[in-house]
Parts: C-alpha cells; structure tokens; sequence
C-alpha cells in the first residue's frame, strides 16, 4: 500500500532528524547571514533491501555521509543595493 509505505517514510524520516540532526550538525555553522542566507541540507537515503532495523542501518548512513562532508565557506560581498543583491566568493573549507 504506498499510503502506508509513506507514512513509514515520514516516521523515519521524523524519527532520524530528532536522534541525528543534534549530534551531527552545528546550526550556526549553516548560518551565512543571519536572518537572510543559511545553507540548507538535504539526505536522501533508498532503501534497497528490509532484512534487518532500516532505522540504525540508515543512521549509520547518515552518520558517514555527514563525517565527510565539507561545505565552501562563503563570504557575502555586495554589489549595488546591499539589500537585494549578494554574490558568495570564497574557497573550500568547512
């Protein structure tokens, strides 16, 4: 039934934000601007196969995925209306 099959995908999903989310990200460092920009991340996770608990083998996923990703740091430089218009310069980093 792909009722039901969404209402699992809601309860992981609601489930795995509320363990991970705390201990895996700094929501400061998402902030570029204050109350303008912040970086915002998504985690797809598919599940191939059922066979044991979907909720540590796609925590443990996550967890790996998230250990080894770097986001650019990002310097807001202004052109013109400062209010409207921003273009990000910067190299990698985290």
């Amino acid at each position: 039934n792909k009722r039901s099959g969404r209402a699992e995908e809601l309860e992981i999903s609601s489930i795995l934000s509320k363990l991970l989310l705390p201990q895996l990200v700094n929501r400061q460092d998402l902030c570029i601007m204050p109350h303008k920009y912040v970086w915002r991340l998504f985690v797809d996770v598919l599940i191939l196969s059922c066979d044991g608990c979907v909720l540590d083998a796609c925590a443990m996923a996550i967890r790996s995925a998230m250990s080894c990703t770097l986001l650019p740091k990002v310097t807001p430089v202004f052109q013109g209306d400062a209010a409207e218009t921003m273009t990000a310069s910067g190299g990698a980093g985290g």
